[in-house]
């Protein structure tokens, strides 16, 4: 019984390699889980990232897009409509993720043209946008080497338009998962800073 109990206790205290080490007599090998390689592009953009994560923290809010973690700030920003920034980024550090919206209201639609105008040149900068047709909602997409995949979609309400982006830096989501980023930017609420 005594044997039996010691066993029993020495098993608990042990890891499965060390109890398979002493059953077999053989040391196992420590099993290595493949992390991607980064460029130096990539590892210059996650540290930047990290250290915007840590500003953000000090001052934002925490969301949750997509069923995920976010810390959120938003600024208002001076101009001829109001208009509010936000940017919201991902609390994984090992799969970093960024939403940024930039919505405006309108004084008058007529200053949609431009704006979009605009917001599309700044986003040739970023990347070559490709076209993307969806039954939730039409978007555009690319890919580069600071990141591994960028959407974006402008989404209006009246005299509301929201330029909605989401930038995931080290996993390239799947065609399922891409879907429910373009539902969540649709459903993502109009940015307001409240006096």
């Amino acid at each position: 019984m005594k044997k039996i109990l010691s066993a029993a206790l020495m098993a608990t205290l042990l890891s499965g390699c060390q109890v398979l080490d002493l059953v077999q007599g053989t040391p196992q090998k420590a099993s290595k889980v493949s992390k991607p390689v980064l460029t130096p592009v990539q590892t210059e953009v996650l540290q930047k990232l990290d250290a915007q994560f840590q500003r953000i923290s000090a001052k934002g809010i925490e969301i949750e897009f997509n069923g995920e973690k976010y810390v959120k700030q938003t600024q208002a920003v001076k101009g001829d409509d109001p208009r509010f920034v936000s940017l919201a980024l991902s609390k994984n550090s090992e799969a970093r993720k960024a939403v940024l919206s930039d919505t405006f209201y309108l004084t008058d639609v007529s200053h949609e043209k431009a704006i979009t105008e605009r917001y599309f040149a700044k986003n040739k900068e970023t990347c070559q946008l490709q076209a993307v047709k969806s039954d939730i909602h039409d978007y555009y997409a690319c890919a580069s080497d600071k990141f591994k995949r960028y959407v974006a979609l402008v989404h209006k309400d009246k005299n509301i338009i929201a330029y909605r982006s989401y930038t995931s830096y080290q996993v390239e989501p799947t065609q399922a998962e891409e879907r429910a980023i373009i539902k969540a930017l649709v459903d993502y609420p109009f940015d307001s800073i409240v006096r």
